[in-house]
């Protein structure tokens, strides 16, 4: 296995444990934070900040809203927008080329 592959390996083996442990977190009742996640997950708090799709969770448990989280909200938008945008360009091409031929 080359090391690219067993780092992706190991890097989707720790998120999957990470989110493991957020339901035990929140199930048991205790408090969602780096620490605690940390501790019942067994993975290092620096590892756990490296992980965006962790962090982010985190950070939406604890009621935080950060920067990065709302530029990936706002990209989603902007994807979504741009592919009506051109399914309705698509249309009306489709439209005018009919009009000429027609």
């Amino acid at each position: 296995m080359a090391l690219k592959e067993w780092r992706d390996k190991k890097r989707a083996e720790t998120t999957a444990e990470a989110l493991r442990a957020l339901e035990r977190l929140k199930e048991s009742g205790r408090a969602v934070n780096f620490r605690s996640l940390s501790e019942e997950a067994n993975v290092s708090r620096k590892t756990l900040y490296q992980i965006e799709e962790i962090r982010a969770y985190v950070r939406k448990e604890r009621g935080e809203d950060d920067s990065e989280t709302r530029l990936f909200r706002q990209i989603k938008e902007l994807e979504s927008e741009n592919r009506s945008l051109k399914a309705a360009l698509k249309e009306i091409k489709v439209q005018a080329l009919s009009a000429l031929s027609g």
